[in-house]
């Protein structure tokens, strides 16, 4: 097996993997950042309490919704 055939082996089984290492840490990431970010809405809700919008009713309620 030549050098060229095992790199377009490797690509094959990168491509059929469908994402590869970069991607799938960066996944990972952002599954992390949206689950304590969620989390947050029932630590701080304060926090979040101060960007909803006035006009919305029983924010508290719709807080807690929101990181459901």
């Amino acid at each position: 097996m030549g050098c060229n055939e095992r790199a377009l082996r490797w690509q094959r089984r990168q491509d059929s993997d469908g994402v590869n290492g970069f991607k799938r840490v960066l996944l990972w990431l952002a599954a992390l950042f949206f689950i304590v970010a969620g989390a947050n809405h029932f630590r701080q809700p304060e926090l979040y309490l101060d960007m909803m919008p006035p006009q919305l009713p029983w924010p508290e309620a719709l807080n807690y919704i929101r990181c459901c």
